[in-house]
């Protein structure tokens, strides 16, 4: 779109939502936007439900998008058709004020699942799949190039109480096995400290046991632990 087409569409998009503010309607979500632009296409409802949010601005899903890594509270916003720059305070902003309980909640939700920070193709995916909501198609038709699953480990997170946990009992267990002379490797010992886990009830943040491959990928993999010398 270019610099015209896209003035012209603000200005229409904000006569719009002048409109809505003079007769006290509020824009809560993609369907009362349609309601209003009932022959626009999908895009455009989506637009007006950003500019409505986003304090009389598109969100700049370029910058967004282009980040090697959003944090939780940023995700939520865009999840929510907000521009992070814009998105406190609530109020005077009255259409981002009604969805507030909604962005509270999923940034509780995703704090306490341990989901600090991931790339932009990782939020697109988890909120694929659990987010109830219609997502703005920016989101939605977002997919990674190299179509490798995205973990959701926070960036330079300290390390949890559990991994310590698997790590100290890795560390035993290499040691043991070198002095019968054998030849450990992560990937040898993600089995059975997987099993370990389960015994011992050791589990996630997202409170379930973490799978071989997890601990070998996440957990004993040279990024993060360095097996003790003999």
């Amino acid at each position: 779109m270019d610099k015209l087409a896209k003035e012209k569409m603000l200005v229409e998009i904000r006569d719009i939502i002048k409109c809505c503010d003079e007769a006290n309607v509020t824009i809560d979500n993609f369907e009362s936007a349609k309601e209003l632009a009932p022959r626009q296409s999908d895009d455009f409802v989506w637009k007006v439900l950003e500019v409505a949010r986003s304090d009389g601005n598109l969100v700049d899903w370029n910058y967004w998008l282009d980040l090697p890594k959003l944090t939780y509270q940023e995700a939520t916003y865009l999840i929510h058709s907000i521009d992070p720059n814009d998105s406190e305070p609530f109020m005077p902003n009255y259409h981002v004020y009604k969805c507030r309980t909604s962005v509270i909640n999923l940034k509780r939700k995703l704090n306490r699942l341990g989901i600090l920070e991931g790339s932009p193709y990782y939020w697109a995916e988890w909120a694929r799949k659990n987010w109830k909501e219609k997502l703005p198609p920016e989101l939605h038709n977002l997919e990674s190039s190299s179509g490798k699953q995205i973990s959701p480990e926070p960036y330079n997170a300290p390390l949890e109480h559990w991994k310590m946990k698997v790590q100290a009992e890795a560390a035993i267990r290499w040691k043991e096995q070198r002095k019968q002379g054998c030849n450990p490797t992560p990937h040898s010992l993600k089995d059975e400290l997987a099993k370990w886990c389960r015994d011992e009830n050791v589990r996630t943040k997202s409170n379930i046991n973490p799978t071989p491959e997890y601990l070998y990928r996440h957990v004993l993999s040279s990024k993060h632990w360095t097996p003790p010398t003999d």
